[in-house]
């Protein structure tokens, strides 16, 4: 079997740390890909950003934050524009590079996104594309 030339890599939790609470930060993000497979199951279309905001309503509703909960939902949504990768992220991509991969992401989310990830990860002039699902239409 050939070696692969191409590596597609997910962003979101693969390559990113999605950070603190790690329990509620995984569960809300959980639901909010339950929610955008469901959604694309029966036809419709949702951005990630939309879905992620709904979900993020209804667990704060359950989880009260200490301050209004519009706020709350936009500081995490904000700060999801600026997670860390993973400490062994940046150095793997430059391997993989270094011995002749081709590395593209794909995303769930909107690509813009992955962009800002990858370019404040210092990583990403040694990544190809940047695609996303939401570009796909489906």
């Amino acid at each position: 079997m050939p070696a692969p030339s191409v590596i597609v890599f997910d962003v979101n939790e693969t390559l990113t740390d999605l950070g603190r609470p790690a329990g509620l930060a995984t569960t809300w993000f959980a639901r909010v890909l339950r929610d955008k497979f469901a959604l694309a199951a029966a036809g419709s279309l949702a951005t990630f950003s939309t879905i992620a905001d709904r979900v993020l309503h209804s667990t704060f509703a359950h989880h009260a934050p200490n301050r209004n909960p519009d706020t709350a939902v936009a500081r995490v949504l904000e700060g999801f524009t600026s997670l860390d990768v993973h400490p062994d992220v940046p150095a793997g991509v430059r391997a993989l590079t270094g011995g002749g991969m081709r590395l593209l992401t794909l995303s769930n989310g909107a690509a813009p996104v992955a962009d800002r990830l990858l370019t404040n990860a210092g990583i990403r002039d040694d990544l190809g594309r940047a695609l996303s699902v939401e570009d796909a239409g489906r």
